[in-house]
């Protein structure tokens, strides 16, 4: 980082370590150092050390359910078909994001 004349902001630096292993703290040249993350979050999709998927599932059903919720205030003016698509489409979008590593997953 140093040749390349980068800056290290280690309040926004995080690192995750996957499987059992756990590191105590990763050292770096200039003396700071960061401990392991439970979860990370990159690209908007959060990964945790054992790859449960746990928060990252959690966190697109607070979002759906946030939106469908601000969907019902409106929902007087509008006819069924109309709220039906925007529900659908808020819905769709948040589980078509980043989908690929779903694939494989266990159907449980």
């Amino acid at each position: 980082m140093t040749s390349n004349l980068l800056c290290f902001n280690s309040s926004k630096t995080e690192f995750l370590l996957l499987g059992k292993i756990q590191s105590p703290a990763l050292c770096l040249s200039n003396g700071v150092s960061v401990l392991p993350s439970a979860s990370a979050r990159n690209l908007g999709f959060i990964f945790d050390s054992n790859l449960t998927l746990a928060d990252h599932i959690s966190s697109v059903s607070r979002s759906c359910f946030y939106h469908i919720r601000d969907l019902r205030r409106i929902r007087p003016v509008l006819d069924f078909t109309t709220a039906e698509s925007i529900g659908t489409s808020f819905v769709h979008s948040r589980l078509d994001y980043c989908n690929s590593p779903y694939y494989g997953l266990p159907k449980i």
